[in-house]
């Protein structure tokens, strides 16, 4: 703040130009007003959203939210503060907008009577005429202009020689732009071709393999579809139908395991620390939908909680900012941020608490296992293709398959097995990376743990994640393991090229323009089975040699 004396509010540069024509008795009626207002109130709070508004720059509001947080006392002292600024406001509202009125007419009169720089730039742009009109509008063509008088006039061959220039970057705009065209209309083409492969593919499943589910699924024409993946619109149908209910879960069950869940929750420490853990990771699944996400907004205030503003004062000093401040809108939002009320609202994406019911009832029906992370990725990639009975049942019988319910259970032995059986494939498919991540010290268990407990919906984007999906329900656990391999196939050139904590981050959470059709191509090279042994054979071999 100004130490020399109090501040006027015509002393700022910014309102001595709206107010330069103001006589020297308006300016002291309005000076008074607001001496009067900032006087009449003794909470230092007040006093400082006052000068807030007339203060010299951002700066002084910074030093003045300062004196915010240093203020303190009781909710009490706050209310009479705020009694005592909206009796100030009262009594000061009135002359303040009467002579504000005054003052804006005298400003449009001063305006009108100077002929304001500002319109004449305007008026001047407006009519300004254009000699090229032929020409295309832009900076380029600046380069056609005449120089200014002051400076020596172009020579005719400098002249020609920027008309030619200029007549080349036309020519390459023409020409980008007719490149531009061509692959947009390509583009167009082929997802025209797209829609017409999908819709014929989707009406394949709905009119001839899901009716006849039990006869067609194991048909090469079938798995050939389900290879390249299924059509959206289809895909919790066929998920279903692929994962099958051998537990028999039915809604009655369903519905006593979420009402048990509730009360189960209540009775003990360790099952409250487990809701904890359900809610934070429901949080953070698939934050870029917004879908799961419970989320607390809020505004605080600099000060402290003790200071709470009403609306009617944010609204007046909005007021005093737009009729005082007109070339100062960027303090406005500085200074409404140290006055507007303190709150808190909380939004709940649609399927939190279906998330957070089916995982509570699976909890509740399986004890033994609980909750692990990741669980809750694949809750929610089964929810987002299917009703909420449905992906619970998906849910409980896809947690019996045998890789999924060795690693949630941690069944040391088992997962041992799995992670031998893949390092061996991993050495047979892909030797130099596989003698590149022993040279680095990175172990499958660095990165293949996350994909598996996720079923790799963590760690990539779900368009993918869902292809992936669509063909491990197709070949069961191994094309866990070979869509592993795939994408270190698909990666091994930039793989090659890291150490082992940017190889784990990378893998851990794979760039957005890797892509299934990429996935795919790099799967169909990878080889399950070392001579003549298949994975199974491997695995059921390495389990006998662990025990």
């Amino acid at each position: 703040m100004n130490d020399s004396g109090p501040l006027s509010p015509f002393d700022n540069g910014s309102l001595s130009y709206y107010f330069d024509d103001l006589s020297i008795s308006d300016r002291e009626t309005i000076a008074e007003d607001v001496s009067y207002t900032i006087d009449s109130d003794d909470s230092s709070c007040s006093r400082t959203a006052c000068s807030s508004i007339f203060g010299s720059g951002p700066d002084e509001l910074e030093s003045e939210t300062a004196m915010f947080s240093s203020c303190s006392g009781s909710i009490t002292k706050s209310n009479e503060c705020l009694i005592e600024v909206d009796t100030s406001i009262d009594t000061t509202n009135l002359n303040l907008g009467k002579t504000s009125e005054c003052c804006l007419v005298t400003i449009g009169k001063s305006i009108q009577k100077n002929n304001y720089i500002g319109v004449k730039t305007f008026d001047r742009i407006s009519t300004r005429t254009v000699d090229n009109e032929d020409k295309i509008a832009g900076s380029t063509a600046l380069i056609l202009n005449c120089r200014p008088a002051q400076i020596p006039a172009k020579l005719p061959k400098e002249q020609l020689e920027h008309e030619k220039l200029y007549e080349k970057i036309l020519q390459n705009a023409k020409k980008n732009e007719s490149v531009k065209a061509k692959k947009h209309k390509e583009y167009l083409k082929q997802k025209l071709k797209n829609e017409e492969r999908l819709a014929n593919v989707t009406q394949i499943w709905t009119q001839e393999i899901i009716p006849n589910w039990n006869q067609m699924y194991r048909t090469k024409r079938c798995r050939d579809l389900w290879w390249n993946g299924l059509p959206s619109s289809v895909r919790g149908k066929v998920w279903s139908l692929a994962i099958g209910n051998d537990l028999l879960i039915n809604e009655e069950l369903y519905k006593s395991c979420v009402s048990n869940s509730f009360n189960k929750f209540k009775d003990s420490e360790a099952t409250m620390h487990c809701l904890e853990c359900i809610h934070l990771d429901i949080t953070r699944t698939f934050p870029h939908l917004g879908i799961f996400q419970q989320e607390t907004a809020q505004l605080s205030l600099a000060m402290s909680d003790v200071w709470v503003f009403s609306g009617a004062h944010a609204l007046w000093l909005v007021q005093v900012v737009l009729v005082h401040c007109l070339q100062r809108m960027v303090l406005m939002y500085f200074t409404l941020r140290r006055v507007l009320m303190h709150f808190t609202l909380r939004m709940d994406g649609p399927y939190f608490d279906v998330l957070k019911r089916i995982l509570s009832a699976y909890v509740c029906l399986r004890p033994d296992i609980g909750y692990i992370q990741g669980m809750c990725f694949i809750a929610a990639i089964l929810l987002l293709n299917m009703e909420e009975l449905e992906a619970f049942i998906c849910l409980v019988n896809l947690m019996e398959s045998p890789c999924l319910n060795a690693f949630y259970t941690v069944n040391q032995r088992l997962m041992t097995s799995y992670f031998t059986t893949y390092n061996d494939l991993l050495k047979h498919n892909l030797n130099k990376l596989n003698t590149h991540f022993n040279l680095i010290g990175l172990t499958s268990e660095m990165y293949l743990v996350d994909w598996i407990y996720s079923v790799f919906a963590k760690s990539m984007n779900l368009e993918l994640a869902s292809v992936i999906w669509d063909n491990f329900l197709r070949d069961n656990d191994q094309f866990l393991f070979r869509a592993a391999l795939g994408i270190l196939h698909s990666n091994e050139s930039q793989l090659m090229q890291m150490d082992s904590i940017t190889c784990a981050q990378y893998l851990t959470k794979l760039p957005e323009s890797f892509t299934s059709n990429a996935l795919l191509k790099s799967t169909t090279a990878i080889r399950m089975s070392i001579g003549k042994q298949s994975f199974n054979s491997l695995l059921i071999y390495n389990q006998t040699k662990s025990t």
